[in-house]
């Protein structure tokens, strides 16, 4: 408890449990209060590389003779959308069938009803599915469960 009294602000979060019979926890020094700030910064998504029109949308935001500002503002705007258009609302879907999981973990670990193992495992299959219907057949499998880059 003596790190509670150093880091008052911080947290233990308890993750989804995902393949494993072990649930993964997330320590935080600063706490896990959500963000007030307003729009969500922007994040690059890894698997926007492996989709066969990335490149042809980085071409053309980069032919004009903008200075580089406010390309890189056209840029964000123009990924943002792209990133609604073809992948859709990939990563709610996503949210939703993560807190499903962690649902039916919480009723499991109270000695809920064993059917419930089925249907979690139905889940995270779901969630496979999702993210490898999204993704050409090279990509890996974790690329967009895991490698975002956050703008500074």
């Amino acid at each position: 408890m003596a790190w509670r009294h150093k880091f008052h602000e911080g947290g233990v979060k308890h993750l989804v449990q995902h393949q494993s019979d072990h649930a993964p926890i997330l320590i935080s020094i600063q706490g896990f209060t959500p963000s007030v700030t307003g729009s969500k910064p922007f994040r690059f998504q890894a698997a926007w590389m492996l989709h066969s029109e990335f490149d042809t949308l980085i071409s053309q935001t980069w032919r004009t003779k903008t200075p580089m500002h406010i390309a890189l503002e056209a840029l964000v705007g123009q990924l943002s959308d792209w990133n609604k258009e073809i992948f859709g609302n990939l990563f709610r879907k996503k949210t939703k069938i993560w807190s499903c999981i962690e649902g039916i973990q919480r009723r499991l670990e109270e000695g809920g009803p064993r059917y419930l193992m089925k249907t979690r495992d139905d889940n995270t299959n779901d969630i496979m599915v999702l993210v490898n219907s999204k993704l050409p057949t090279q990509a890996p499998k974790d690329s967009f469960l895991t490698r975002t880059t956050k703008a500074k």
